[in-house]
């Protein structure tokens, strides 16, 4: 049975609804829940990232409100970042790991560049000032 129009509009405290679009749309008996799912077909960067899809439901809630329990949100002080970067390397998290294609490899390579022109500075550096 199609909605009615009053079934479309958001009563008074309730969550936002949008106006349906589709005639024929029948209203499910029950809310949608928002699910994660994990992909049956993947190829190799989804595999690296461990990919998984969010299927949002009838709820207009966050996710940090809807699962509170399930899904937290840290946020790192700006000082942390390069300690956070040198973590996540030393347990394997590289971007070419996440980004397993040319240009995951240019910036890995490129940040390992990097890495060793700074140690060989340092060096020089030490050097001098002994």
């Amino acid at each position: 049975m199609p909605l009615s129009e009053a079934d479309t509009k958001a009563k008074e405290g309730d969550e936002p609804n949008l106006k349906l679009f589709h005639p024929g749309y029948e209203k499910p008996k029950e809310k949608l829940p928002t699910v994660a799912v994990t992909p049956v077909l993947t190829n190799r960067r989804m595999v690296a990232q461990r990919s998984t899809f969010i299927i949002c439901g009838d709820s207009f809630k966050s996710l940090e409100k809807q699962y509170p329990d399930c899904k937290k949100k840290f946020i790192l002080p700006a000082d942390t970042y390069k300690d956070s970067l040198e973590y996540l390397d030393c347990n394997g998290v590289t971007r070419f790991g996440l980004f397993p294609d040319l240009h995951g490899l240019k910036e890995e390579l490129d940040k390992e560049l990097e890495d060793q022109i700074e140690l060989i500075i340092n060096k020089e550096k030490q050097k001098l000032y002994q």
